[in-house]
């Protein structure tokens, strides 16, 4: 039998206005799917923080969840997510452990987070439903 399914995955974050630059001037991250125990860890993050909405707003954040969030950010994103073609203002390449550790960088490093998580849910399609 074969399932449809990729264990790797291309995706053009929003932040920092990326999609209005040229294709060619765009960052990209390659997002593996992530291990059903880190999945949960990361949903639960979420949960703590958006309180059962879909959008998750800077008035929303209180510290203990966003230590939850920050955590659970520096612990899965270096381990799933590569980016590419990502420089600072010195023209030198960041990386995702310069995402995850630098306070400017935190709305990229959720953006990264949140398509981690929909990126490793399966979907109805793929369930089979």
């Amino acid at each position: 039998m074969k399932i449809s399914f990729s264990k790797t995955r291309k995706f053009t974050p929003e932040f920092n206005n990326n999609m209005d630059l040229p294709e060619a001037h765009r960052f990209t991250a390659d997002i593996k799917v992530c291990e059903m125990g880190d999945l949960l860890a990361a949903v639960d993050a979420f949960k703590s923080i958006s309180g059962g909405k879909d959008q998750i707003e800077t008035s929303d954040l209180n510290a203990e969840a966003t230590a939850t969030l920050v955590k659970t950010v520096g612990a899965l994103l270096p381990a799933y997510v590569t980016v590419n073609n990502l420089r600072g203002e010195d023209d030198v390449e960041l990386t995702v452990q310069d995402i995850v550790s630098y306070g400017p960088l935190f709305p990229l490093a959720a953006e990264l987070l949140a398509k981690l998580v929909e990126f490793s849910t399966p979907t109805a399609e793929e369930e089979g439903n």
